[in-house]
């Protein structure tokens, strides 16, 4: 099972599994990283619509499931749908004119 730790969920979940399963249940607070997830949560994820540049884009328009960019992206924000910002600063202004 998992869940956010600021949740409540997690009191819940926890007591429900320390019941259960008396001795067997052992918390662990690990971050949840890209590998974790199946490939339909992957895919589901990347549909999800970020601020980029300014402009309003899908993830999958800048990242693909397997690329490694992924293992930077706030997977918990996006679980738990908070809006994400990529480069405020339009990267066109840093363009030479060389």
């Amino acid at each position: 099972m998992t869940t956010q730790s600021e949740n409540v969920t997690v009191t819940f979940l926890r007591d429900i599994a320390e019941e259960t399963l008396s001795n067997g249940f052992v918390p662990r607070d690990e971050q949840l990283t890209w590998s974790d997830l199946t490939p339909s949560l992957q895919e589901q994820l990347l549909e999800i619509t970020v601020n980029f540049e300014g402009r309003e884009m899908a993830l999958n328009c800048l990242v693909s499931a397997d690329s490694s960019v992924t293992n930077s992206l706030p997977i918990a924000d996006l679980l738990g749908g908070k809006r994400l910002t990529i480069s405020q600063i339009p990267l066109s202004i840093f363009k030479s004119n060389y």
